[in-house]
């Protein structure tokens, strides 16, 4: 398992840019509680050497995480864990992994689908006795994990026992899921695979349709997988003709793919190095965002995104509004709350070389610019920002996680949140610097759930400079109180509310009516008064009142009224 830190990520990071389900709009996660090791994981990490990669969400407080654990020096297993009421539980190894994994290689490229509670896929790939990497898929359904084994099909494409690794998964439905990675047909022939889980049953692996025509170079692969009810999208890299890599997106329905296509747009040149992987988004099918870069001519990385609409793809753009012309900027993360309502993050290099942490939302499908992350700079005094992990749970609200390097060099767990469409200041995850005295800390994965709850994980340092898994959670979503509400006038046809929030600490809430039961309907409080009017004179009426706000609608209080 290779650790991604600040150390071997933001670091690199550095080099390559210097060498180059919908809330209501304006909803926000609840403050973040205090960052924890996570139970269970010292007990496995006899080797020291420990974090959460990916992370997968189906409803609030009810999260999975993956990653990876040392038993030695030179052996690396995989770890499960799962939140249970907004609480982490302990640390397991994946079943059936260690039976797999006789190399003791875990690869770094771990991913985790959850469409439901208890009903989850990872995948990610393991070492065999000779030290040839394998692509695994392990299921979990009611709440318990299957054991891992090698993707169906796999066997058959990889003859003569060459590699495979599963890279991405993503599910629409439990049961219904998608994989893709990459797979050595040969000694220089490397080729992207997908596979379909259709009724709980895998389907064989495959080479993705079409590639022949477009991977001249054979070097390919499958880098994102997104599933939306209708059929599910993937991305990767290929290599043309003249030796540059390229951007491919191939398209599935009904358990059949697609043949792959070209991303219009800039090509990429012959520098040596491979651009860091795209990344795919499908709110609904036909209507996927796309980020990802390319090296242009000088071999400066350089961010793009797309958006598809009517399954149509236009030329991708370049990344604008940070001063990254001369030093380059990548994305590594995007996220679609709805159809062209998204979220790309990575970094970019600044004039003075440092890498900065960077945001980009696309709304209403037109992609804006790039902008650096509020109060980010202040905190990232040793200029090794980075956002590597982004989830949008509604429209213009999203999680971000990354790291930063302070002043002292540590590296620190960063955090950031959206709402309405506007970025809040970088924060230092809570409690996170508490645990790292090793100095070397990061977010590696979030993930949020429609109603806003969020969890995060990666890893921290200790004294002994061991590295060991980090979590946390949001605080516990709990709809808001049912209002105080006090009659202050009564009319002919109208009523005059007086409206306040019991809690004077939750967040902003809009005001809901009904009338003897009837639908509800948004009211105008203003400065804590709802009046409701278009009533009948001299009539008997119920009236209840609730708050909603990014938690959902709270319990109603009802006054019995009567018009004049």
């Amino acid at each position: 398992m290779a650790r991604v830190g600040v150390r071997a990520f933001a670091g690199a990071l550095v080099a390559l840019v210097v060498g180059l389900g919908a809330s209501p709009a304006g909803a926000s996660p609840a403050p973040w509680q205090t960052a924890s090791p996570l139970a269970g994981v010292t007990v496995l990490n006899a080797g020291g050497y420990a974090q959460v990669s990916a992370l997968s969400c189906p409803t609030t407080g009810a999260c999975v995480g993956v990653g990876g654990y040392s038993v030695s020096k030179n052996v690396t297993e995989a770890l499960v864990a799962s939140e249970s009421g907004g609480v982490w539980g302990r640390a397991l190894a994946l079943p059936g992994f260690a039976a797999l994994n006789l190399g003791g290689q875990l690869g770094s490229a771990l991913a985790v689908a959850c469409p439901a509670a208890g009903a989850c896929v990872a995948g990610g790939s393991y070492a065999d006795a000779a030290g040839v990497a394998h692509a695994f898929v392990a299921v979990e359904a009611d709440g318990v994990w299957g054991s891992a084994e090698e993707v169906p099909g796999m066997a058959t494409l990889t003859t003569n026992a060459l590699a495979s690794a599963l890279t991405s998964v993503s599910c629409s439905a439990p049961g219904a899921c998608a994989a893709g990675g990459i797979v050595a047909l040969s000694a220089s022939d490397l080729e992207p695979w997908v596979a379909v889980e259709a009724d709980g049953v895998w389907g064989s692996a495959e080479e993705v349709p079409g590639m022949a025509a477009l991977d001249v170079g054979q070097q390919a692969s499958v880098f994102s997988v997104s599933c939306a009810s209708g059929g599910c999208a993937a991305t990767g890299q290929y290599t043309d003709a003249n030796g540059a890599t390229q951007v491919f997106v191939a398209s599935e329905d009904a358990g059949v793919w697609a043949p792959a296509i070209a991303v219009p747009g800039p090509s990429g040149n012959v520098t040596p190095g491979q651009p860091l992987p795209p990344s795919i988004a499908c709110p609904s099918a036909g209507a996927c965002s796309l980020a990802y870069d390319l090296k242009d001519p000088a071999g400066v990385e350089q961010a793009y995104v797309d958006a598809e609409s009517g399954g149509v793809w236009p030329a991708a753009t370049p990344v604008g509004g940070v001063d990254s012309a001369a030093v380059g900027a990548v994305v590594l993360a995007l996220s679609c709350a709805a159809p062209g309502q998204c979220a790309a993050v990575g970094a970019y290099g600044d004039v003075q070389k440092n890498a900065q942490a960077m945001v980009i939302d696309e709304v209403a499908g037109t992609w804006g610019p790039a902008i650096e992350l509020p109060a980010s700079g202040p905190l990232n005094a040793g200029g090794g920002a980075v956002l590597q992990s982004v989830d949008c749970f509604g429209v213009g609200a999203c999680a971000a996680g990354g790291v930063y390097t302070d002043a002292t060099g540590f590296a620190q767990a960063l955090i950031a949140g959206e709402s309405g469409g506007v970025w809040g200041g970088a924060q230092e995850l809570p409690g996170s610097a508490a645990l790292n005295v090793g100095g070397d800390s990061d977010v590696s994965a979030v993930s949020c759930t429609g109603a806003g709850g969020c969890a995060a994980g990666g890893y921290f340092s200790d004294a002994a400079h061991r590295y060991q898994v980090l979590v946390d959670a949001t605080a516990p979503l709990v709809a808001p109180a049912a209002p105080v509400v006090v009659l202050r006038g009564v009319g002919e046809h109208s009523v005059r509310l007086a409206i306040s929030a019991r809690d004077a600490s939750a967040p902003a809430s809009e005001v809901e009516y009904a009338l003897d039961g009837g639908p509800w309907r948004r009211g105008r409080a203003r400065s804590g008064l709802l009046v409701v009017t278009g009533l009948r004179p001299t009539t008997a009426y119920q009236v209840a009142v609730r708050l909603v706000d990014a938690r959902g609608p709270g319990p109603s209080r009802t006054l019995r009224i009567r018009t004049r």
